[in-house]
């Protein structure tokens, strides 16, 4: 019994960190569970591919592998090993992760700042809640070694608005009335989706606007978010790419789908919408 109480201590101690950030940690530990696979399976062509769109996976896997921290057999266990998956959490990091932040704090320490540009306040959503918690609603992959960039675009060139003034003021609504779905600020609940929540939103005006207003139906943030993990990256409520979906709304397209209950549409948000500016 004291032996094996000594050994889950030294496996607390000995726990790696993968990333500061929610979706990445959850995209390095794919990542490294897929190269893995095609490793043990002598598939160098999609070796190189991931190295290719990821060049700091290459970095990190090159210098840490040794043939004593993997096992083909195990390839989470193995990628825990090489510090590319999460281990076993310490004492201390459970403690402060399911501590409450003091958000009050921090909104002071930057309006106490003479240099910042703008004024914090403490966001009510979030108020009592844990490091954990909040952190699993951030789930865009933003670290630039993690993200996938969309390809560029050639820029505007209109010679009839090369001197237009740019306004100083600019109201969607007012300016695409006929696409009301613009105002919808949509609820992800308890899920790190923002990644598809801001894609299928976006994607869902643009098509409105570009078919002037005779395409009113919401698309699903469900549907991105449960069926594009593999083309896209990403993983549902533990996070994604913001560049991949659009890929795949052209090539596969998304059906449609309101919010959480509502059964006019193909496929409704999953999650009920989380209390606002009441007491639950």
């Amino acid at each position: 019994m004291k032996s094996a109480f000594i050994a889950s201590l030294v496996a607390f101690a000995n726990a790696g960190k993968v990333h500061e950030f929610f979706a990445e940690t959850n995209l390095i530990c794919s990542l490294c569970k897929d190269y893995m696979g095609h490793l043990s399976a002598g598939r160098t062509e999609e070796i190189n591919d991931m190295f290719t769109l990821f060049p700091a996976l290459k970095r990190r896997v090159l210098s840490m592998t040794t043939d004593n921290n993997v096992d083909f057999s195990q390839p989470e266990q193995s990628c825990i090993n090489l510090e590319l998956c999460e281990g076993t959490q310490t004492i201390e990091e459970m403690l402060m992760n399911d501590r409450p932040i003091d958000l009050e704090e921090i909104a002071n320490k930057i309006n106490s700042n003479p240099n910042s540009t703008w004024t914090a306040r403490m966001p009510t959503k979030f108020e009592g809640k844990s490091r954990a918690a909040i952190k699993k609603m951030m789930g865009t992959v933003v670290d630039p070694q993690w993200v996938i960039r969309a390809p560029e675009l050639s820029p505007y060139n209109n010679a009839s608005a090369e001197n237009q003034t740019i306004p100083t003021n600019f109201d969607a609504q007012a300016n695409w009335g006929g696409c009301p779905l613009i105002t919808w600020a949509r609820d992800q609940s308890d899920c790190g989706s923002c990644w598809a929540h801001g894609t299928t939103e976006a994607f869902n005006d643009r098509y409105c606007i570009a078919t002037n207003g005779s395409v009113q139906q919401p698309f699903s943030v469900a549907d991105t978010a449960g069926c594009c993990s593999s083309t896209c990256l990403s993983f549902d409520c533990n996070g994604g790419q913001v560049a991949t979906p659009w890929k795949w709304f052209k090539n596969t397209g998304v059906v449609s789908g309101g919010g959480y209950g509502n059964n006019n549409f193909c496929y409704a948000y999953t999650m009920p919408e989380c209390a606002h500016h009441v007491a639950s």
